[in-house]
């Protein structure tokens, strides 16, 4: 702009160049621009107009608002423009800088159609020599019934599944066999709750010598009773058995059982019930079993508070077999408010087998000698009722485990009785069951 000025005061005349120059920054090209009236309209000072360029200057100078200065009005000054821009230019930049810029993800490479075929046909020629090899090894196998084609022929999810569960089965099968010789060695080496007991003659003595060990014998058959069914519901029955010949040539039972007695009165209900029938267990077993019938051989009184004496001797109907056992039991009840069941006690019967007894000695040579070793417990335990009514159901839940031994006779024994006693040796226990429930009917 500053040019243009001097240009118009050395006389109004200016180049081409100079014309060139103040064109519009609109215009497309360099040329001036220029109207009609501009070029053929005279100067207001009488002087024609040499080029358009001069009109425009002076009409601008002069104020003069002629159709050269419509015209140039109409044309923007550049640098009455160059603000604007600039500042749109500013506007725009920072609307660039603040906005971001969106990342398109980057096109992916897509297989020509040649090469897809070419991979599935690389794929079923690879399946295709596969099933040959099947289809092989299955003609052999019906040629052959022992040709293995595990390793040749493929196997569907279910055969695998299959393979698999039976696998561990077989496994479990191996580790039950390992604890079913482990049990034996166990059995043939004593149980947890086995314990030497010597009984001399006169009375006082064998009195103060069952009752030193009894207290020992209940704490140890608690503890063992507790480690036995640490994992079992006590409202499921259970019964498991186990039946072993030793090395000796004798034989040897186990049984470990959880029974469940509902609608009783309490727990010392069933606990009397038990005490009743070991102190008189050859009459129950005479009248309830037509196989056996048993005799007490201790007349004397040999029962105080919580121990109990049986000398007992068996005789099979058939064979006229003879067996004879010597067992003291320990029995207590405990009463204690910690425990969460309403009748706030149980019960607790440890069975133990007498190794020497002066005043009732074992009869080797006559009879076959019969060990027993067991617990019993009864405890009561609160149930949910199925009822819906909220209050919960007393269930008493009696666990018993018990081991019985029977000797190999020191005298001859046809093989008839003998399988014969190994069948009738188990007997005295499995009637407790019936003759508690039979009981505890007749009492509701």
């Amino acid at each position: 702009m500053k040019h243009q000025n001097t240009a118009f005061a050395r006389g109004g005349r200016a180049s081409s160049t100079t014309s060139s120059a103040i064109s519009s920054p609109l215009s497309d090209t360099l040329a001036p621009t220029r109207s009609w009236a501009s070029i053929v309209a005279p100067r207001p000072d009488g002087h024609e107009s040499v080029d358009g360029t001069e009109q425009l200057g002076e009409g601008r100078e002069g104020g003069d608002t002629g159709p050269s200065t419509a015209t140039g009005s109409a044309e923007e000054d550049p640098e009455a423009e160059g603000p604007t821009h600039a500042q749109d230019d500013t506007s725009t930049e920072s609307e660039e800088t603040v906005r971001p810029k969106r990342k398109y993800p980057k096109r992916k490479h897509r297989k020509g159609t040649h090469t897809i075929r070419k991979e599935e046909k690389e794929r079923l020629l690879k399946e295709m020599e596969i099933l040959q090899k099947e289809m092989t090894a299955l003609k052999k196998r019906a040629i052959d019934p022992t040709f293995s084609v595990d390793q040749l022929v493929r196997k569907s999810s279910r055969q695998r599944l299959q393979e698999s569960i039976q696998g561990h089965m077989n496994t479990f099968c191996k580790a039950l066999s390992i604890m079913s010789d482990y049990t034996l060695c166990n059995i043939q080496a004593g149980t947890p709750l086995q314990e030497k007991i010597i009984l001399k003659k006169d009375l006082e003595s064998r009195h103060e010598t069952l009752q030193a060990v009894k207290a020992r014998k209940l704490k140890e058959g608690e503890e063992f009773l507790k480690i036995r069914r640490s994992e079992l519901d006590p409202f499921k029955a259970l019964a498991e058995d186990q039946r072993y010949e030793t090395d000796s040539g004798g034989f040897c039972s186990a049984r470990f059982s959880i029974m469940q007695f509902e609608g009783v009165e309490s727990v010392r209900q069933v606990f009397d019930l038990v005490i009743f029938y070991f102190s008189n267990m050859e009459i129950s077993v005479s009248e309830k079993l037509e196989t056996l019938v048993t005799v007490r051989e201790n007349d004397d009184d040999s029962t105080t508070e919580g121990i109990t004496q049986n000398f007992l001797m068996s005789t099979t109907t058939k064979m006229g077999m003879q067996m004879e056992s010597n067992t003291v039991m320990f029995s207590e009840f405990c009463e204690r408010d910690d425990i969460t069941c309403s009748d706030r006690g149980y019960g607790i019967v440890v069975s133990e087998f007498v190794d020497f007894d002066e005043r009732y000695p074992y009869r080797s040579t006559e009879r076959v000698r019969k060990d027993v070793n067991g617990v019993i417990e009864v405890r009561g335990y609160n149930r949910p009722n199925h009822d819906g009514s909220g209050e919960d159901e007393r269930v008493v839940v009696m666990t018993r485990w018990v081991q019985n031994t029977l000797h190999r006779p020191e005298f001859p024994m046809a093989v008839d009785g003998w399988q014969e006693l190994r069948h009738s040796m188990d007997s005295w226990g499995l009637l407790l069951h019936r003759t508690l429930l039979e009981s505890l009917h007749s009492q509701l």
